[in-house]
């Protein structure tokens, strides 16, 4: 039983009061009142009310003025960090081709260096071998 993970759009999204963790923001009327509330779907009972949409509200149009205001700063956010995340995981790519680089000259200059060592043990045998 796999799920599907739907991938969230900004653009898409926001008409259709949806933040990037996915939660889609709904308007409701409070029992026995005319006032109105901001409540996520799912709803969960620990949930904390962000502060632009704490409160009753008397107007529908001010109360999706601020979800809408919520929502493009909550996109920003997210849009911000992918944008971060995606700038260190370059930053890494790139020192690990340097270090990778590094230790490519490091290994050709020390086999170079072993192959000098082993030309001059060879001279070195080869005029023993002449002297005797």
């Amino acid at each position: 039983m796999s799920e599907q993970v739907e991938v969230l759009e900004r653009s898409s999204a926001i008409p259709k009061n949806i933040d990037p963790m996915g939660r889609e923001w709904k308007i409701k009327n409070v029992r026995g009142s005319s006032l109105l509330k901001a409540e996520p779907e799912p709803f969960r009972k620990d949930f904390a009310c962000p502060k632009l949409m704490q409160g009753l509200w008397s107007g529908k149009f001010r109360l999706q003025e601020q979800i809408t205001l919520y929502l493009k700063r909550a996109w920003d956010d997210s849009d911000a960090a992918a944008q971060k995340k995606a700038r260190m995981e370059q930053a890494v790519k790139e020192e690990n081709a340097r270090i990778a680089k590094e230790l490519a000259a490091k290994t050709k200059a020390k086999k170079k260096q072993q192959e000098v060592v082993a030309k001059r043990q060879k001279a070195k045998a080869d005029a023993r071998a002449k002297d005797k």
